[in-house]
């Protein structure tokens, strides 16, 4: 979105307003990541244990946790890298779902403000069942210029 929004300033805004428009945009920003990334953090601290925790589990016995702990070079390391990325998938997947209610609102009204100081009419709402934090809306800058 700071790209975009760089790249129309860069080409929609006068010089002289440029400086002014960026500092605008980027303590949007800032605060947007302040107050996303704890609901966040704290989601994901949240449902770790019931993802990777039971994947572990579920695969691995209270023996090779242990020796997976030590991180000790074994048969258990090659076991956890095997595992690894089905937990993590499912933990991102879990994420993503669960942080969505919180994170979307704000995403949208970070949009809507840097639409406000591009001048830019607000954007029509999207359904909230089919958005996703990888597929939230297009910066001001590609709605504007009809991209």
């Amino acid at each position: 979105m700071m790209q975009e929004a760089g790249l129309a300033l860069q080409r929609q805004v006068a010089p002289d307003k440029r400086e002014a428009m960026g500092k605008a945009i980027e303590a949007e920003v800032k605060k947007y990541v302040d107050e996303a990334y704890p609901l966040v953090r704290e989601r994901a601290l949240r449902i770790a244990p019931s993802t990777i925790g039971a994947a572990l589990e579920e695969k691995m016995t209270e023996d090779e946790l242990k020796q997976l702990l030590a991180w000790l070079e074994s048969p258990v390391n090659k076991k956890y890298q095997q595992i690894g990325p089905d937990a993590r998938n499912a933990f991102v997947q879990k994420l993503l779902a669960d942080a969505r209610p919180v994170v979307d609102p704000k995403v949208q009204a970070l949009d809507g403000r840097i639409r406000l100081i591009f001048g830019v009419p607000p954007a029509a709402p999207s359904p909230p069942a089919s958005t996703s934090l990888s597929t939230r809306p297009a910066a001001p800058a590609a709605r504007a210029s009809g991209k």
